[in-house]
């Protein structure tokens, strides 16, 4: 299951509802910033058992090479 994670996300009960019944299911969860958003703002159950791809970095570092 793809999280699609940014401020907004974090700040939904049901985005954070919808996290844990996939992690309670035993769903592979992959997570992907798509804004700057604070690792240690996000549930500790997502940070401690899942890597997260953060597509705002990789954004940035070719918007830095381009410039």
């Amino acid at each position: 299951m793809v999280f699609l994670i940014s401020p907004v996300w974090r700040d939904s009960r049901w985005c954070l509802a919808e996290f844990l019944l996939a992690k309670q299911l035993g769903k592979t969860i992959f997570g992907v910033l798509i804004e700057a958003t604070p690792l240690e703002s996000l549930p500790p159950e997502m940070t401690a058992e899942w890597q997260l791809c953060d597509l705002v970095a990789v954004q940035l570092s070719r918007e830095d090479r381009s410039a």
